[in-house]
C-alpha cells in the first residue's frame, strides 16, 4: 500500500527534480565556457602586442563574458520560475484532488445518514402498530430527510451544470413572494429558527431565473441555519439603482479572514478535515457563486456585528435586452 501511494509522489515531484537538474546543469556549463574563454584570451594575448589589436579583443573578450553570463542568468531565471509554477499547480492539483476526496466522502455520509433514518421510520411503522400522533412523528421525520436528501441531489447535479458554459433561462420573478415561501417552508421544518425578511418595497421584480434564484437562497439559508444555533437570521433587499442589494445575515461564529477568500472554491469546507464537526459538502457556496456570476451579479463576504456573516449579494433587476419594468 505503501508503494502505490509513493509512485503517485514520486511522479508528482519528477518534473522538480528535471528542473533542479537542468539549471545544475547549465551553471555548471556556464561555469565552463567561461573558463574556456578565459583561457582562450590569455593565449591570444600572449601573441599579441600591438596596443590597438590588444584594446579590441579586451573589448571582444568582456562582451562575450557579459553575454554569456546574461544568457546564463535569464536561461537560469526561467528555470526557476518554471520550476515555481509547476510546484504551485502541483499543490493546486494535490489541494483539489484532496477536497474531491472529502466531498465524496462527505456526500457517501450525507446520503447514507438521510436514507438510514427513512428506512427506520418506515420499518417502524411497517412492524408496530402504534398511536397517530407516532406515526405523524414518523412521516414528519422521512419527509424532514427525504427533502435534505433531495437538496443534496439537487446541489450535486446544478454544481455538475455550473460547470460547464451555462446560460440561465430568465423570466420577471417576485423576489419577495420566493423568499417568503422558502422561509415559510424552514419556519415550518425548523420551528425554534427566528427568519426575519426587510424590504423596502413590498414587490421586488427581477429578471432571472426561479430555480437558480431558488438554489442560492436555499443554500444561504441553510448554511445560516446550521451555523446560527437558533439565533436570528436577517434578510434585507434594498434598492441601488439598477441592481437589487440582498443581505443574508446570521449571529454565528464568523468566517476567518484567512478563509474568507477561498470559501466560494468548490469543494472546500471551513476548518480542518479532522476536526470539523459539522455537516456539508462544499458545494453551496460555489454554486452561489456561480449562478450569481451567470446572472451577471456579484457576491461578497463580510462580518456581521457583534459577531456572523453577511452574504451580500448585488444582482441587475434586468439583464441582457430585456427593458426594465415599472
Amino acid at each position: 500500500m505503501q508503494e502505490v501511494q509513493y509512485l503517485p509522489s514520486m511522479i508528482k515531484r519528477l518534473p522538480i527534480l528535471v528542473m533542479v537538474y537542468m539549471v545544475a546543469a547549465l551553471s555548471w556549463w556556464s561555469v565552463l565556457l567561461l573558463q574556456q574563454n578565459e583561457q582562450l584570451f590569455h593565449l591570444k594575448m600572449e601573441f599579441l602586442t600591438q596596443a590597438d589589436v590588444v584594446a579590441e579583443l579586451k573589448s571582444n573578450h568582456e562582451r562575450q563574458k557579459k553575454m554569456i553570463m546574461g544568457e546564463g542568468f535569464v536561461f537560469a531565471l526561467s528555470m526557476v520560475l518554471g520550476t515555481y509554477f509547476i510546484y504551485k499547480s502541483n499543490v493546486r492539483e494535490l489541494n483539489l484532488s484532496r477536497r474531491q476526496s472529502n466531498f465524496l466522502l462527505s456526500v457517501s455520509h450525507e446520503l447514507k445518514s438521510p436514507l438510514t433514518s427513512i428506512n427506520l421510520s418506515l420499518e417502524t411503522l411497517k412492524k408496530r402498530t402504534l398511536p397517530q400522533e407516532k406515526i405523524i412523528e414518523l412521516a414528519d421525520v422521512a419527509l424532514k430527510e427525504s427533502r435534505r436528501l433531495e437538496n443534496l441531489i439537487s446541489d450535486i447535479l446544478v454544481a455538475a451544470k455550473l460547470d460547464h458554459p451555462y446560460t440561465p433561462k430568465k423570466q420577471w420573478l417576485d423576489l419577495v413572494a420566493i423568499l417568503h415561501n422558502l422561509i415559510n417552508g424552514y419556519t415550518a421544518q425548523y420551528p425554534s429558527v427566528v427568519i426575519r425578511l426587510r424590504v423596502e418595497r413590498e414587490e421586488v421584480l427581477l429578471f432571472a431565473s426561479k430555480q437558480d434564484i431558488q438554489s442560492i437562497f436555499t443554500n444561504l439559508i441553510e448554511n445560516a441555519i446550521k451555523y446560527s444555533h437558533e439565533a436570528p437570521i436577517n434578510i434585507s433587499i434594498i434598492d441601488k439603482n439598477e441592481n437589487w442589494s440582498i443581505e443574508v445575515a446570521d449571529l454565528g461564529p464568523g468566517i476567518p479572514n484567512s478563509e474568507k477568500s477561498r470559501i466560494f472554491q468548490k469543494f472546500y469546507r471551513l476548518g480542518r478535515e479532522e476536526t470539523r464537526t459539522s455537516k456539508g459538502t462544499g458545494l453551496g457556496l460555489y454554486i452561489v457563486k456561480k449562478i450569481v456570476e451567470s446572472h451577471q451579479g456579484s457576491v461578497r463576504v463580510s462580518d456581521n456585528s457583534p459577531k456572523g456573516t453577511i452574504f451580500t449579494l448585488l444582482l441587475p433587476k434586468v439583464a441582457g435586452d430585456e427593458g426594465v419594468i415599472g
